[in-house]
């Protein structure tokens, strides 16, 4: 559940995904049980539940070794730590930053086979300047 109020909802474009789409989704794109997968904008954590149990009935042993994320908001980070506590490790895997801002040397790995999410509806007049640039760096490259 979001807890933040709309104001702060439309700052962040935080809109979680239900869980019956991301298990969907994460049906649909996870085919093996070795793939990384990266959630660029985790939020509630509703993609990692998915992928997790989706790995898990591909046979897969420890899917959490395979789940990596980013989010600008801490509190997703509060969401991921209450529903994973001592289950999953987050050094070098979870990422509290901008997405666009990320370098692939951060994680553990830097490649991905499937990357899942909902991405955050942010009208560009709510961007900073820094997140404007970081867009128009990224479409240019």
């Amino acid at each position: 559940m979001n807890p933040h109020s709309l104001p702060k909802k439309k700052e962040l474009g935080a809109y979680y995904t239900p869980p019956e789409l991301s298990k969907v989704l994460a049906d649909w794109a996870i085919q093996s049980t070795n793939e990384d997968i990266l959630e660029p904008s985790f939020g509630g954590c509703g993609f990692f539940e998915s992928s997790i149990a989706r790995l898990r009935e591909l046979g897969c042993s420890e899917p959490e070794k395979q789940i990596y994320g980013v989010d600008i908001d801490e509190h997703a980070f509060q969401i991921l730590d209450s529903k994973f506590v001592n289950y999953i490790d987050k050094k070098k895997r979870f990422i509290l930053k901008d997405f666009i801002q990320v370098n692939s040397s951060e994680f553990l790995t830097n490649e991905f086979n499937v990357v899942l999410g909902n991405p955050p509806y942010v009208s560009m007049h709510n961007m900073t300047n820094e997140q404007r640039k970081s867009c128009d760096k990224v479409l240019r490259n």
